[in-house]
């Protein structure tokens, strides 16, 4: 499998998906007060790498193209995610 189809499977986005679904739910937790700080760094370490993960498996321009916009849907899910949380408002 190239990098390319890798980067578009639904296999590693169902991963990515369920990897930042985690660490969104580490982060409900912190809004919540149940999570301590030294937990919190270990979480946020966990999600960036999830989230940086396609663009260092991306070699050609366009996987790199294609790694970039993953990267930007990721981050605006879970910003959305937490927006929703702190402002206790459901999909």
């Amino acid at each position: 499998m190239s990098n390319k189809e890798w980067l578009l499977s639904e296999e590693f986005s169902d991963y990515r998906e369920a990897e930042i679904e985690a660490g969104y739910d580490i982060i409900k937790g912190i809004l919540h007060n149940d999570v301590k700080p030294d937990y919190l760094k270990g979480a946020m370490d966990m999600l960036r790498a999830i989230v940086r993960l396609p663009e260092t498996k991306a070699g050609s321009d366009e996987e790199k193209e294609i790694a970039k916009t993953l990267r930007i849907q990721a981050t605006k899910a879970i910003e959305m995610k937490i927006l929703r949380e702190a402002l206790n408002v459901d999909e």
